[in-house]
């Protein structure tokens, strides 16, 4: 059944859309974009606070069900560097150029000027998953991904990959099995912290080169976090080294993807 098309009307014209069909009084995206800019603490002269709002109401209410059910939060695992510095100050100027971002990308082009408008990249392959993939594997598992690429000069066995983790650890075991000297460490004074709030002070940082791919093959210098604790793995590989090789993880494929300049290399779980 063909959807009916709907006439426009060309006496009406949105000064927001500049085109015809419907008045700006009436254009959702006009009303939407005021909403966003009242959240902001705009037009606080028009605003009457007397009355909540619909969403104030749906917020109370859908917290007082939780109440009711017994419901509680669960907070992060956090701590650690952050790359674009570990002041308050810069990790607040981060939050706000990632919020412009955000911002800048759902704004019209037509709107943008010059400088605001994106720059054109270079388009790369695209990053997919098939049942081919996971051929290989037992199903169903809820195996972690564990991986072994080469750290420095070493082949290093049991790498979990975590997209969960905000910084790389090298375990010390670890550290001292790949010959590495201490004098290399560069201070750390963050500490980790965990679910019960203990915290643990890493020994250090340093950073190695870290080579990925069963095939196709990249190479990038990593930041790890050397800590002192006993552990399973020799080592995890978190979200800012899966940033740095625009890694895409599959669990139920138990293989990472990431673009190189060959196409797309992979790194099968071990």
């Amino acid at each position: 059944m063909k959807t009916p098309v709907t006439a426009r009307n060309n006496k009406k014209y949105c000064r927001y859309h500049r085109d015809k069909g419907h008045h700006t009084d009436d254009c959702q995206a006009v009303k939407q974009a005021i909403e966003k800019l009242i959240k902001k603490a705009y037009f606080k002269e028009y605003v009457d606070d007397s009355a909540p709002s619909q969403e104030k109401n749906r917020g109370e209410q859908s917290k007082k069900r939780r109440d009711q059910k017994g419901l509680c939060s669960l907070n992060l695992i956090f701590g650690g560097p952050h790359f674009a510095g570990n002041s308050r100050d810069a990790r607040e100027r981060y939050a706000h150029e990632a919020h412009e971002a955000h911002e800048a990308h759902h704004n019209p082009i037509s709107m943008m000027s010059a400088e605001q408008r994106p720059r054109k990249v270079r388009r790369e392959i695209e990053i997919s998953f098939s049942e081919q993939d996971a051929a290989k594997l037992h199903h169903p598992h809820d195996d972690a991904l564990v991986i072994t690429p080469l750290i420095g000069r070493y082949n290093t066995q049991r790498m979990l990959v975590d997209n969960g983790r905000a910084v790389n650890i090298l375990f010390a075991s670890t550290f001292e099995m790949m010959n590495l000297d201490e004098a290399n460490l560069k201070p750390a004074s963050f500490p980790l912290y965990g679910f019960t709030r203990d915290h643990l002070l890493p020994k250090g940082t340093i950073s190695l080169p870290v080579t990925l791919g069963d095939f196709d093959e990249v190479t990038k210098v990593i930041e790890f976090l050397v800590v002192d604790c006993p552990s399973a793995f020799n080592g995890i590989l978190g979200r800012p080294l899966l940033r740095q090789f625009k890694v895409v993880t599959s669990i139920y494929h138990l293989k990472r993807k990431f673009p190189t300049p060959m196409g797309i290399g992979e790194v099968s779980g071990s």
